[in-house]
């Protein structure tokens, strides 16, 4: 399995190359990986279909860094490749977590109202998944249903040198400037899921301490 293959991989790193038999008890609940390899296969017959997505990963962890369940892909006796640690990919919405605490840390709370109606940035204009506008919203609500607009004007008000050095102190450490043109579109080196599901969790659960996934117990 995907899973298997990953553990594998790093057993060595661990316990050393020149060993005997070993046991590893990981940290993966049986029931949340056959729930996650189930509602990715769904996921992907269903929804999939609508918008010629063959594959997909899903990675659950908690807050001090275990994995609970691992897919990397739709068959795993079809492709060994596993999406979830091994595929790159960009941002997108997986940064606005990392916008929305620097937003925090400027001084905005959860329940600080954000304006969720048409903004223009020179050329670009932001626009919402549904097409729709919603007024003010909660911070935590706007965060909660990813609303674009909403992260833009959060972006404004932490301004880019805050947002940009706690993106460095969560771990992206390229260096690169981020431009509010492209921040909300991901304008970001490409890195694999597992990366993104860690900045997620350092901002949501673990008040911005850095975390480092594992798949062993002690």
């Amino acid at each position: 399995t995907y899973l298997a293959d990953w553990v594998a991989d790093q057993v060595d790193d661990f316990v050393g190359y020149d060993h005997q038999d070993v046991v590893i008890e990981t940290t993966v609940e049986p029931r949340l990986q056959r729930l996650a390899e189930t509602r990715l296969t769904n996921l992907l017959g269903t929804q999939g279909r609508a918008f010629a997505v063959s594959q997909g990963a899903l990675v659950a962890m908690t807050a001090d860094g275990a994995v609970r369940a691992m897919v990397g892909g739709r068959d795993y006796s079809q492709s060994q490749f596993n999406r979830a640690i091994q595929a790159l990919r960009q941002p997108g919405s997986a940064f606005k977590p990392i916008i929305y605490l620097a937003g925090l840390e400027a001084g905005l709370t959860p329940d600080s109202l954000v304006e969720d109606a048409p903004i223009q940035i020179g050329s670009w204009r932001p626009a919402n998944f549904e097409k729709e506008f919603r007024g003010p919203v909660p911070l935590s609500e706007a965060l909660a249903h990813s609303i674009n607009t909403c992260a833009v004007r959060v972006l404004q008000t932490a301004g880019l040198e805050r947002t940009r050095a706690l993106a460095q102190r969560l771990g992206e450490t390229t260096g690169k400037r981020i431009e509010i043109e492209k921040a909300e579109l991901g304008d970001l080196p490409e890195r694999r899921t597992t990366d993104y599901e860690e900045a997620r969790v350092v901002v949501t659960s673990r008040g911005g301490f850095t975390l480092k996934k594992v798949f062993y117990t002690v």
